[in-house]
């Protein structure tokens, strides 16, 4: 039986996946990652580390409570990148003569040739120890093969930890106004090198995270999105951008999405 200080152990690791650099999705990233690792009940950071991913603003900048550091909130941020991409928002930050945030570790990785698990092990995470992780604009680019390799690395991790992502439906599966939308995106990043690879249907990703021992919590369709992240956005056609999905799922409901 575990002991009560077990029951309360909270993750202290926020692990940020890989992001893009499109400014509608980084404004999301902005609202939806903080808000999934602060407790309701008290309206504090739940101290969880993070891995996190392909964030076009630097996700270790935000801060888990106002006028609080990570490192003095006892947050210890793992930034997961492609190579190229962390190499050059870091140039950024010396380039503005800005110092890198303390509480970081950046971890670069290709996630079609690198193993996630061996290149965080490297930098120090211990996946014994609950973590939460941002993976927000990583999911489309994957093939299935590199999703469900990052799921079985998820599985490992201690009880307590859990997962904020992005995904798309399948373009059969939208509207007629949100597949003109999807065309445009999808020529988009196709030509800048980074074609849209992975979509699901919410009870096949709801699987995909049964396979693991996971249980999806929340789950946001556009509308839901807008409604909560973006209440004052007006002349936006109902339906448009219908595809879109942001999921939280964890080892157990405490991983669930909050406002």
């Amino acid at each position: 039986m575990r002991s009560e200080s077990s029951r309360r152990k909270r993750p202290r690791r926020w692990v940020l996946i890989r992001s893009t650099s499109n400014a509608r999705s980084t404004a999301l990233y902005a609202r939806s990652w903080p808000s999934a690792a602060v407790s309701p009940r008290t309206n504090s950071p739940k101290r969880w580390r993070g891995v996190s991913g392909n964030t076009w603003r630097s996700a270790p900048d935000w801060t888990p409570s106002p006028g609080a550091t990570h490192r003095e909130a006892g947050v210890r941020v793992f930034e997961v990148d492609h190579p190229a991409t962390q190499t050059w928002k870091r140039e950024l930050i010396a380039n503005a003569d800005l110092p890198e945030p303390p509480a970081t570790t950046y971890v670069p990785v290709d996630f079609e040739r690198e193993s996630l698990p061996d290149c965080l092990a490297n930098a120090g995470f211990r996946p014994d120890e609950p973590a939460f992780f941002s993976w927000l604009g990583v999911a489309p680019y994957l093939t299935l093969d590199a999703f469900r390799a990052t799921l079985r690395f998820f599985g490992g991790m201690a009880a307590g930890s859990g997962v904020v992502l992005d995904y798309s439906l399948p373009r059969e599966a939208m509207d007629e106004i949100s597949r003109i939308d999807f065309d445009d995106m999808s020529a988009r990043v196709a030509r800048s090198g980074e074609p849209f690879r992975l979509f699901f249907l919410p009870d096949q990703l709801a699987k995909e995270f049964e396979s693991i021992g996971w249980t999806v919590t929340t789950e946001l369709d556009a509308a839901g999105i807008r409604n909560r992240y973006f209440p004052h956005r007006v002349n936006v056609p109902e339906g448009r951008r219908s595809g879109a999905r942001l999921v939280s799922a964890s080892t157990s409901p405490r991983g669930e999405i909050r406002a």
